[in-house]
């Protein structure tokens, strides 16, 4: 049977929950960001080890926080108003 893991973003963090395919016990591993809002975590379906977390240009303390827990730029999204400070910065850890 296959693993199942979830993803969770909340007010205190983010979190990984694995499990075998029964789902009777799980592994919680967090929280990553313990403090923050997070408010969606993205994994990556070709590498299931790859997390991804995404935020505006604009956003200092966030891009120095991600760096300090090893996230690094993958992408950067133009915003569709055109606002450099609004563009999306995504930024990808391995989780293993």
């Amino acid at each position: 049977m296959s693993g199942v893991r979830l993803l969770v973003g909340t007010r205190k963090g983010a979190f990984v929950l694995t499990s075998d395919g029964t789902r009777e016990d799980w592994k919680v591993e967090g929280p990553l960001f313990a403090g923050w809002e997070i408010y969606h975590v993205n994994g990556s379906p070709a590498d299931a080890d790859r997390l991804y977390i995404e935020h505006f240009v604009a956003n200092a303390r966030a891009s120095e926080l991600y760096e300090r827990h090893g996230y690094a730029v993958d992408r950067i999204e133009p915003s569709s108003t055109g606002t450099h400070a609004l563009d999306v910065v995504w930024r990808a850890r391995d989780l293993a």
